[in-house]
């Protein structure tokens, strides 16, 4: 063999190649260092096709139920599903496997509900709310008490009404609900700050909110999804003003937020993030740069370039 071929060979064998989105969601999933403590997942095969060919009893998943955390309007087992949830569930790549919707990125390890309030798809929102401050460009995000890292101050879209017509709220409605309940709670009503929920539909009718994908749902790389639930997002994000973005901090729920605060957008931050909130963060100025929001700057050039 030519030597320079060879060398050339020999480089290509050194190159970590880089994971595809959907390797690089599971690895999310599956890290140890972020996972619940609770779960025990076992080791499973790299796809639901392998499992298929293995035959049935091949692959027998932990199971995790945390009763405390469900919730009846939810859908609590599979025959619970909704025709519009059965079609989110096909639209965002699941498969059906031996009587189961089972999750788009293969075995997990673990099934049943988990820490999710019920069975299948967990949508939720996450507000990216970002203000020019003293340390440049600025963004709000929640530290969370578990020591896995910083987050946005979403959570989940509720059912609005339960039973085989159920129906859900507004993604721009609960982003507001969510955001004020995260980090605007008032302990001397026992209610959270309108003013984020006002300012939110401000926002939504103004066209400043800006939804960073085309798409209803992306998948989260959530730490607790199972085999049969995927928690699911649709990020919005926002660029305030000094006044919009002067308002009091306070977390209603003490044993899961440690800290809340504006923080510098830095690729650190970005890379050490829950889930994929970092990557939410990252397209989010791609667009909002795109869209002339943000001024290119040099800075924010560095930021949507990095690799995370």
């Amino acid at each position: 063999m030519n030597f320079n071929l060879f060398r050339f060979f020999k480089l290509l064998g050194d190159i970590e190649l880089e994971d595809s989105p959907e390797e690089r969601l599971k690895k999310k999933i599956l890290d140890p260092a972020r996972q619940p403590d609770e779960y025990e997942r076992v080791e499973a095969p790299e796809s639901w096709e392998a499992v298929k060919a293995a035959g049935s009893g091949s692959y027998d998943p932990s199971f995790y139920k945390l009763d405390a955390k469900h919730d009846g309007r939810y859908p609590q087992a599979q025959e619970d599903f909704t025709a519009q949830e059965l079609g989110d569930l096909k639209s965002m790549g699941f498969q059906y496997v031996d009587g189961e919707w089972v999750h788009p990125l293969g075995p997990l390890g673990i099934t049943g509900p988990g820490k999710a309030p019920g069975e299948g798809l967990i949508r939720a929102v996450d507000p990216i709310l970002f203000r020019q401050g003293t340390n440049g460009l600025e963004i709000l995000v929640v530290k969370n008490v578990d020591g896995r890292g910083y987050a946005l101050p979403g959570g989940k879209v509720d059912p609005i009404t339960g039973g085989s017509h159920r129906q859900w709220e507004n993604p721009v409605d609960a982003l507001g609900r969510e955001l004020a309940e995260e980090v605007s709670w008032r302990k001397d009503t026992e209610l959270s700050d309108q003013y984020l929920v006002q300012l939110i539909q401000h926002k939504q009718e103004s066209g400043e909110l800006v939804k960073v994908y085309d798409k209803p749902w992306v998948l989260s790389g959530d730490p607790r999804d199972t085999d049969t639930t995927a928690w699911a997002s649709a990020p919005y994000a926002v660029l305030l003003d000094a006044d919009e973005a002067d308002f009091p901090l306070q977390a209603k729920d003490a044993d899961e937020i440690d800290d809340i605060g504006w923080e510098p957008v830095t690729v650190e931050l970005m890379q050490n993030m829950f889930a994929e909130h970092g990557r939410f963060v990252q397209d989010a100025l791609k667009k909002m740069a795109a869209q002339k929001i943000l001024k290119t700057t040099s800075r924010v050039k560095a930021l949507v370039n990095a690799q995370l």
